[in-house]
């Protein structure tokens, strides 16, 4: 059986399991996935995946991953949408706006188990459009939400933080969260320059950090 409907407006709650209740004003949706035909399997199993329409228009349906990001996490969510609501930019990436959002609990109670979740479903998706940015360096993305960001910084050279004992630490810190040990020298180069993208923004004329 399922719940209620729930539409997500402005200021209302978004519930991602145990992450808590998150003020849907207070969240940025980007794209992980691409668009993709939304399948069903028959259920005598026996033949191949079939394409879902919708019950009242028959449009076909697609599906999208999207990245709730909020203030202290993000969340994966699967959006069920009509194709014509799949627009141009809608594109891995791309920061956008679910239109007409809303989510459906279900659950259902077995002899031996019970299981429930969320169905997302969405009129369609438009991408938010950057505004107008004063130069190359400028990041489109930088207040559309939360505070400004802090990275990547100008690397200029002398910048000693940027030391082999700050590449050893985080090598350290990955261990600490059980990752291998980074001891091949391919590996150590690598870990460094993804370290220093991170961290620094490339200039010409100081060249890589």
């Amino acid at each position: 059986m399922s719940g209620p409907l729930l539409v997500l407006r402005q200021a209302c709650v978004l519930t991602f399991g145990a992450g808590g209740h998150v003020p849907t004003d207070q969240v940025a949706w980007r794209v992980i996935l691409p668009a993709t035909p939304k399948m069903v399997a028959p259920e005598d199993g026996d033949r191949q995946p079939v394409r879902v329409f919708h019950p009242d228009t028959g449009e076909a349906l697609s599906e999208v991953c999207l990245a709730a990001v909020y203030r202290g996490g993000a969340h994966i969510i699967k959006v069920t949408l009509p194709d014509s609501g799949v627009a141009d930019g809608v594109v891995p990436g791309a920061l956008v706006v679910p239109v007409g959002l809303a989510c459906i609990p279900w659950a259902v109670r077995g002899s031996e188990r019970f299981a429930s979740g969320v169905v997302y479903r969405a009129d369609g998706l438009e991408p938010v459009t950057a505004p107008a940015v004063a130069s190359e360096e400028a990041d489109p993305h930088a207040t559309l939400f939360g505070p400004p960001r802090a990275y990547p910084l100008t690397f200029t050279r002398g910048d000693e933080r940027f030391s082999e004992q700050l590449v050893k630490s985080m090598a350290a810190l990955l261990v600490a969260h059980g990752y291998p040990p980074v001891v091949n020298v391919w590996d150590w180069s690598d870990f460094e320059a993804a370290l220093a993208r991170f961290l620094y923004r490339h200039n010409k004329e100081e060249g890589e950090a």
